[in-house]
């Protein structure tokens, strides 16, 4: 159960067990349990039901308090006036789409993608090679993977760009729709953590699957 901000109010030990929480998740977002490609619409189908009252259904991934992710079929039913909404949600476990790839497989692809960068750099130098905007994305899908925050100054440490053309180049992605951040001025830009968007994680997730079904692939080749 959740109120109209999406405040999870209740839960049962189901769904305690099946996110394989030592507790309940009361008080909780549940957009914060969602995984970030599906929170937009899931934030909109919220949006939605507590406008019109209507019930909705939609197929997601919840996050597990281990990291790991759970398809479910999520149906929302609302009790309530509009003023005083309240979402019963009922949580069914789910089977994944065709091709969809784990998480820790995706994760393992984009290190691999990220340090593949830092070994050209080093071997080829960077006089001919640069691109602040791709690694900045990486970093960022890398880091919310790993439970982290990233930010300019942490970047400008970890792959040597600059912090004044990081600062420029998240602006870009932003105005993009990439990357989101809290606007703080130019100065705080260089402290402040920058994530992906949801449309830029759903990007990822296409991106890191092909490569990683392709080196798959790959791999039965040569061993035939």
């Amino acid at each position: 159960m959740i109120d109209s901000t999406g405040i999870v109010v209740a839960a049962d030990p189901t769904f305690t067990a099946m996110m394989r929480a030592a507790h309940d998740q009361i008080g909780v977002n549940a957009i914060a349990l969602t995984a970030p490609s599906d929170r937009d619409r899931c934030t909109i189908l919220v949006e939605k039901i507590v406008a019109d009252g209507q019930p909705v259904s939609t197929v997601k991934r919840m996050i597990r308090a281990d990291g790991s992710h759970v398809w479910v079929r999520n149906t929302l039913t609302a009790t309530g006036s509009a003023a005083e909404r309240l979402i019963a949600i009922d949580v069914e476990e789910s089977l994944p789409p065709p091709g969809w790839v784990e998480p820790d497989k995706l994760l393992a692809v984009a290190r691999l993608v990220f340090q593949s960068r830092r070994g050209r750099a080093a071997t080829f130098g960077t006089d001919l090679f640069s691109d602040h905007a791709w690694d900045l994305l990486l970093a960022a899908y890398i880091c919310e993977a790993e439970g982290a925050v990233m930010t300019i100054s942490r970047m400008h440490a970890r792959a040597g760009i600059p912090l004044v053309a990081g600062s420029r180049w998240i602006r870009a992605l932003k105005a993009e729709g990439l990357l989101e951040y809290e606007d703080g001025g130019n100065m705080a830009l260089v402290t402040t953590p920058f994530r992906l968007t949801s449309a830029a994680h759903q990007k990822f997730e296409t991106y890191l699957s092909e490569l990683s079904i392709a080196s798959e692939q790959a791999d039965r080749i040569s061993l035939n």
